[in-house]
């Protein structure tokens, strides 16, 4: 299971006197097997996509290039489902544009992506507001099976399906 789903808190949980480098190289090592394989040569394009800083102590490091280096832990791995709290936090602007470009490549790989953000002007496609009460699944529970394959198509098509917290209806 933890091989096939990747998560991002809004706060990574990195060690602070570790570089990015080094978390980068003790995540390769230690998950290289089975579903959710680290793909390397994916790492070094997101490095250099998120100009992610990998030679200073984590504890050094601004929001931003924490929140790099988190993201480039989750997407190098490649794993099935991505459940990402506040990704784009601390990001600049065009690197915010950098992580949506990732994320409509992750969706047309074939991969699942749950975003929740405060930030819901860039998802493209119609996103899926949950009660903040509720996981994903079981907002899709209350549905129809029907209407749940229908997400799901949406999704694979490129739309993002954050949760967020919304009011219930009338």
């Amino acid at each position: 299971m933890h091989r096939a789903v990747g998560y991002l808190p809004a706060e990574p949980a990195l060690f602070p006197r570790m570089t990015g480098r080094q978390h980068l190289d003790w995540l390769a090592r230690g998950r290289g097997r089975g579903r959710g394989t680290n793909d390397l040569t994916l790492r070094d394009e997101l490095v250099e996509r998120f100009d992610a800083e990998l030679d200073r102590p984590v504890r050094t490091l601004s929001k931003g290039n924490r929140q790099k280096i988190g993201l480039i832990l989750v997407f190098f791995r490649r794993p099935d489902v991505l459940v990402l709290d506040e990704p784009t936090s601390g990001l600049d602007p065009l690197l915010q544009d950098e992580f949506d470009h990732l994320l409509r490549e992750t969706v047309a790989d074939g991969r699942t992506v749950f975003l929740s953000s405060h930030e819901l002007d860039g998802c493209s496609g119609r996103p899926t507001e949950c009660r903040s009460s509720r996981t994903a699944d079981s907002c899709w529970s209350t549905r129809s099976r029907g209407d749940a394959a229908a997400h799901h198509a949406r999704w694979s098509s490129g739309s993002t399906i954050p949760c967020k917290p919304t009011p219930s209806p009338s």
